[in-house]
């Protein structure tokens, strides 16, 4: 298989699963591929950013300042015993 034709199902199964929702034992049957092919090739969509998953904070969360806030307290508590 080339590089331009594996590219292009990398992106087909990438497109089936996050976009259709597709589970992945359906796009296996779907393309005439085994599941743990189709599993490597989600977890090599992201990994050579085919997929860019983010995350979106609504306006009330602070997760960064938890964070810190967490990072903070764990430094004080380690100070003390």
């Amino acid at each position: 298989m080339s590089k331009q034709d594996e590219q292009r199902l990398l992106v087909k199964i990438a497109t089936l699963y996050y976009s259709e929702g597709m589970k992945q034992a359906e796009i296996a049957t779907s393309l005439h591929l085994s599941q743990s092919f189709v599993s490597r090739a989600i977890t090599r969509c992201v990994k050579e950013r085919v997929v860019k998953i983010s995350v979106i904070q609504p306006p009330n969360m602070f997760m960064g300042l938890e964070a810190a806030i967490r990072a903070r307290q764990s430094a004080i508590n380690f100070m003390f015993y």
